[in-house]
């Protein structure tokens, strides 16, 4: 019996969470519905990828040959690029949001407990150490360290939580063979901001609308076009019932390409990992019973694809990029970014 009800237990761990009844059916993201576009999408055949104007820029080194394919080194005014954006990020959600510095190694039940595993443990990195007595992976985004972090019960009084942490991520990236292997945009290891929030039910919505709004404002901030995208049954996430993907305009390829991805949750995360909150009491002396909360996640944003979205839409004629105003003062005034050769 024993082993039933484990294997039983493993089966229900693949089983993806329930969708909203507002996520619309399709079966791929050719049927994802385009609820918003702002800004106006730089056309041009002669506009260069990000990868050549990192050429022209002196700013990308070669990392292949101590780390293998899809990894970068980035140098120079690109480093600090890098990170004035990291720092223009975290201060943009400073006022609603409290920054937390995560561990980059997680165990495998926190995993489960955010749902990557058992489902995508090939696209994970794991580490030969243990943690926990239990297997232990470099985590694919702080999603996974800050929806752990509260305390396995939490009172209604101190709802929502809302998180903030800019790290690393590392993603063995195990299904995407022969994809995106121009440039930076898809690498084992690249920085990300991301934003967590913890609430009640009833106010998951707005909280999910909130969150969705903080992740376009950065990119409204920085003058990146962008569309918002409803996605489809057929393309949402394992853990996700509801999700806007933010797709920002990449001059270079022509094309929209996601930088967020704002998932309302529900209670699925919380349940795998026993996250609950007690209910404000309704004035009785009995203690209201423990219910699990909605949690929230989404990219504010992704560093590596911003960096690249800047670089294809400030280029110039010259091989010079411009600064995006709102990055200056992070850049120590600086206003454009010149090749070598203009830069002695």
């Amino acid at each position: 019996m024993e082993a039933i009800e484990s294997e039983a237990g493993d089966l229900l761990a693949t089983i993806p969470n329930l969708l909203d009844d507002r996520t619309p059916d399709g079966a791929s993201e050719a049927e994802n519905v385009v609820v918003e576009s702002w800004g106006e999408p730089r056309k041009g055949a002669d506009l260069l990828w990000h990868d050549e104007i990192l050429e022209r820029l002196g700013g990308i080194g070669d990392a292949a040959k101590m780390s293998g394919a899809r990894f970068s080194v980035l140098q120079g005014d690109i480093a600090r690029l890098e990170r004035a954006l990291m720092n223009f990020f975290l201060d943009k959600h400073a006022s609603s949001y409290t920054e937390v510095s995560a561990p980059l190694i997680v165990g495998r039940n926190a995993l489960f407990g955010t749902g990557q595993l058992p489902k995508f443990e090939a696209d994970l990195f794991r580490v030969s150490h243990e943690i926990n007595n239990e297997d232990a992976f470099l985590i694919p985004t702080a999603e996974v360290p800050l929806t752990n972090l509260p305390d396995s019960l939490l009172d209604e009084a101190g709802l929502p939580l809302r998180l903030v942490s800019c790290t690393p991520c590392f993603r063995a990236e195990a299904g995407s063979y022969g994809r995106d292997t121009r440039g930076l945009v898809r690498q084992h290891q690249f920085w990300k901001v991301e934003l967590v929030k913890v609430c009640t039910p009833e106010t998951g919505v707005q909280e999910h609308a909130d969150l969705t709004k903080d992740a376009e404002a950065c990119l409204r901030d920085l003058g990146l076009p962008y569309r918002k995208v409803l996605l489809c049954s057929g393309d949402l996430g394992f853990t996700a019932r509801l999700c806007y993907d933010l797709e920002v305009w990449l001059p270079g390829q022509q094309a929209y390409r996601e930088i967020s991805s704002c998932s309302l949750v529900g209670d699925f995360q919380a349940r795998r990992i026993g996250l609950r909150y007690r209910p404000k009491s309704d004035g009785g002396k009995k203690k209201a019973k423990p219910v699990y909360p909605t949690t929230i996640n989404g990219s504010g944003l992704a560093v590596g694809r911003t960096l690249v979205a800047i670089l294809e839409t400030y280029q110039r004629d010259d091989g010079a990029v411009d600064v995006p105003p709102a990055l200056v003062p992070y850049m120590r005034g600086q206003t454009v970014l010149l090749p070598p050769i203009n830069n002695k």
